[in-house]
């Protein structure tokens, strides 16, 4: 009964979910201690839409030691440069302290144990059928109701969707996600005339980028490196963090491949340039953990010419934001979720952002946490703090930390003052004296994470069996089509599918809508249309032009 209840709520969450929330905010915005809520942006006179190119440079593993943000160990003159001509926003968030879980919420727009995609290695990709880790198949979870991968909708709206080329969700991509998705994917092999939203992912700032990787010239000086506050001051970890930055020179270098391009082909002004990495940084502490440092993302916005925009923001914002955010830059139509805000020049953001760690490989653990302007809380359902993954056992600092520390107990809720850029929670006596704080936050957390929608509640392979018994039901009927003279239209009797087709032996699928009317070409025999939706099996169906 709880998973069918969950899954019901999950369907219909965005109906639910302001009501749910209306419930506890008013002790929230009423209470004290910063705990203040702010307005949606979307009516500020300084807002845009309609951008003709949108650019993700994405990098991996990144906190906030980059010259925007006041570190300048490693030398970066073309980020440094960017974030001149933009928007260095301060407060961005990522939902996840790891790759997968926060690649699908960026691509989604939802929280991962809202769509169950929470648990780290879950879907492992085409051809690998069995997770080690935990002795399950790879599964790839059925999305809810109305949960898609924003780039169909940009698609269907004529934008040209270019991954180059990580596709990481914890979940299968539809077979309507993007034009192209390869190392080979770019714009410039598109007419000006089509409008583009083209991503760039960068792997050299990868944890694994630290033991593995080949020594290059480096500016950053290895006896002037500061230790990251949260590591002890060691020979074997001043060498890693020292790689570190020399990795971030190199992903400068990227960058100012790509901004290159984009000047030489005369298209640098009218397009938006977005520069940030998936989470936290790549070491003990900082990645997979559950805390600013392992959430708190450098979040930089090149905007078109001509539109104002402050140097700084400050605003609250997490990468549920993104989907609609991109959706509206690029002047397509959608609804804002209540959970949802479009990052603009001068957004606000929200009251409070969300995140979520559950299984991190073979590491067991489930946490969840609500951060606002001054506070962080964290909640753990298990005493027990989560060890490093084997995968990143090679790491020096790994082996400096297992010699050296002391492993303790986690307490069930953690209360951090990030106002005062505190990374390690308050003691037990601080504590007491904010209980009222702590309460408050700990109604917003079960306001999202509650029973009936956070799908971490169940055990996974209690939630595998669950889904996997009844797999047939996640197999979708093939659309209809629908013939008028040189015309044709795709329906289906699920609202929530999208809708794709191709002519003869085309190789990419074209996106539609089940409103939409679509001219066939002369010359053209055969037709196939489909029917995808996230963890669906997809429903196809061909036909001969007959003319």
């Amino acid at each position: 009964m709880f998973y069918l209840a969950s899954r019901f709520i999950l369907g219909n969450f965005d109906r639910y979910k302001p009501t749910v929330l209306f419930i506890f905010l008013p002790s929230i915005v009423g209470c004290k201690h910063d705990l203040k809520s702010h307005e949606s942006t979307s009516t500020d006179p300084r807002h845009f839409g309609g951008a003709k190119n949108v650019v993700w440079l994405v990098c991996e593993d990144q906190s906030l030691w980059m010259p925007p943000y006041g570190d300048s160990t490693a030398s970066m003159p073309h980020l440094s440069s960017l974030s001149a001509d933009g928007t260095v926003f301060e407060n961005m968030f990522s939902n996840a302290p790891v790759c997968a879980p926060s690649r699908s919420s960026i691509i989604t727009g939802e929280l991962p144990p809202l769509i169950g995609s929470h648990h780290m290695r879950s879907y492992l990709g085409e051809g690998i059928s069995l997770n080690v880790h935990t002795g399950l198949p790879s599964y790839s979870i059925p999305a809810p109701a109305g949960v898609k991968m924003f780039t169909e909708q940009l698609r269907a709206s004529g934008v040209c969707c270019l991954n180059n080329s990580k596709e990481d969700y914890n979940f299968k991509p539809t077979p309507l996600a993007w034009d192209a998705s390869s190392p080979s994917a770019h714009w410039d092999l598109l007419p000006q005339e089509i409008n583009f939203f083209s991503v760039f992912n960068y792997f050299g700032t990868h944890e694994s980028r630290i033991w593995n990787t080949v020594e290059a010239p480096c500016q950053a000086d290895f006896v002037d490196v500061s230790i990251p506050k949260l590591l002890p001051e060691h020979p074997e970890i001043r060498k890693d963090v020292h790689q570190n930055y020399c990795n971030l020179e190199r992903l400068d270098d990227w960058v100012g491949h790509h901004v290159g391009r984009l000047k030489e082909e005369g298209i640098y002004d009218e397009t938006m340039i977005v520069f940030f990495s998936d989470h936290g940084g790549p070491f003990p502490r900082y990645k997979r953990d559950l805390s600013d440092a392992g959430l708190h993302v450098p979040f930089i916005v090149k905007w078109p010419k001509g539109v104002s925009h402050p140097k700084r923001n400050s605003g609250l914002f997490s990468f549920i934001d993104l989907s609609v955010t991109i959706l509206h830059w690029l002047g397509v139509s959608k609804n804002t979720s209540f959970s949802q805000q479009v990052i603009l020049p001068f957004g606000e953001g929200h009251m409070a952002v969300f995140g979520a760690s559950d299984r991190m490989d073979e590491q067991e653990g489930r946490r969840r946490s609500v951060r606002t302007a001054k506070w962080r809380l964290t909640h753990n359902s298990s005493s027990a703090r989560s060890g490093v993954v084997e995968y990143a056992s090679e790491m020096r600092t790994t082996k400096v930390l297992n010699s050296s520390s002391s492993t303790k107990e986690l307490t069930e809720f953690e209360l951090y003052d990030v106002s005062r850029n505190q990374l390690v929670p308050l003691g037990a006596q601080e504590q007491s004296r904010y209980k009222n704080v702590i309460d408050s936050l700990k109604q917003l957390l079960n306001a999202v994470f509650n029973p009936l929608t956070d799908l971490g509640r169940i055990e996974e392979r209690e939630m595998f069996t669950l889904v996997m018994e009844s797999v047939e039901a996640y197999t979708l009927a093939a659309p209809d089509i629908i013939f008028r003279g040189d015309s044709m239209q795709l329906t289906h009797g699920d609202s929530s599918v999208s809708l794709g087709w191709r002519l003869d032996d085309e190789v990419k699928w074209r996106v539609t809508t089940s409103q939409s009317w679509m001219d066939i070409p002369n010359g053209r025999d055969s037709v196939h249309a489909i029917a995808s939706r996230i963890g669906y099996e997809s429903g196809s169906r061909s036909m001969k032009l007959g003319r």
